[in-house]
């Protein structure tokens, strides 16, 4: 490729994992979040309103962390398909060209 900018599958691999990882430890904070000990009653009768957006928020944020590991994972897979099409392009393209060569040398 042009300007020393070469397409490097191990190394998208490699980064699709990150975000594979990523998501995977994600889903991790959120099942602490979600499972965290403080509720709503242990903020007493004077905090009983904090107490109950407290429960509120960590639900949410355990809903929205949720969906970031869902989404982190979406795109590790997509780094990696995108990683495996290239290859395989690469691959029928070389290929071809290899056919073209032979026929234009007459079938050697």
């Amino acid at each position: 490729m042009s300007d020393g900018f070469e397409y490097n599958p191990e190394a998208m691999r490699a980064f699709a994992e990150v975000f594979n990882q990523a998501g995977a430890q994600m889903a991790e904070v959120q099942a602490t979040v979600a499972q965290t000990s403080a509720k709503a009653g242990d903020f007493g009768r004077a905090w009983e309103e904090q107490g109950t957006d407290f429960d509120t928020y960590m639900a949410a944020i355990a809903e929205d962390l949720g969906k970031l590991s869902t989404h982190l994972a979406e795109i590790g897979g997509q780094i990696a398909q995108g990683a495996d099409l290239t290859v395989q392009a690469d691959t029928t393209g070389l290929q071809n060209v290899q056919a073209v060569e032979i026929d234009s040398r007459g079938g050697e």
